[in-house]
């Protein structure tokens, strides 16, 4: 794996010694790419906040360690791991991201939504999913703000996160 890594690094390094982009085709492709690794992202971090491998570090949570480790504010670090947990509780969506069904920027927006209300996504998340599929991700926003409020209705208040991480 750490050699496919450097590959990896290589081959971004490589694209940024050709400077910026010279087509929209080319911009294009590369925010493609980044969808692409932003999605194998989301899936690995699951599994090592699965496996709860930030521990080894003496870390008392996912989002702190990625905070403290990872050019990223906690805010950014909390969303990430919300949205590898979404990843892994439900096959449907990971298979739908991981086929690039949908992007990252959708699954992120049906996490947070979820957020507290995982049952009732779980009988919405076909339809859920269908959507996201049509909609881009402004528009998939929009729509899963209105089936929060309406989760929100029908669902009694959330018990208090002790992690503070979802």
């Amino acid at each position: 794996m750490v050699y496919e890594l450097e590959s990896l690094s290589d081959a971004v390094g490589a694209v940024a010694a050709l400077g910026a982009p010279a087509s929209p085709e080319e911009l294009v492709a590369l925010f493609a790419v980044r969808e692409r690794l932003d999605a194998v992202i989301v899936a690995r971090t699951g599994v090592w906040d699965r496996d709860r491998c930030w521990e080894l570090d003496g870390a008392r949570s996912a989002v702190s360690w990625l905070a403290h480790r990872v050019a990223l504010t906690r805010q950014e670090a909390a969303s990430v791991v919300r949205t590898a947990r979404h990843v892994q509780a439900f096959e449907i969506a990971a298979k739908a991201l991981d086929a690039g069904d949908i992007s990252v920027s959708h699954t992120t927006i049906a996490a947070q939504a979820a957020k507290h209300h995982r049952e009732r996504y779980r009988e919405h998340e076909d339809v859920i999913l269908d959507v996201a599929r049509e909609l881009d991700p402004s528009g998939f926003r929009q729509m899963m703000q209105y089936w929060r409020a309406c989760a929100v209705d029908h669902d009694p208040a959330p018990p208090p996160d002790p992690d503070g991480d979802d």
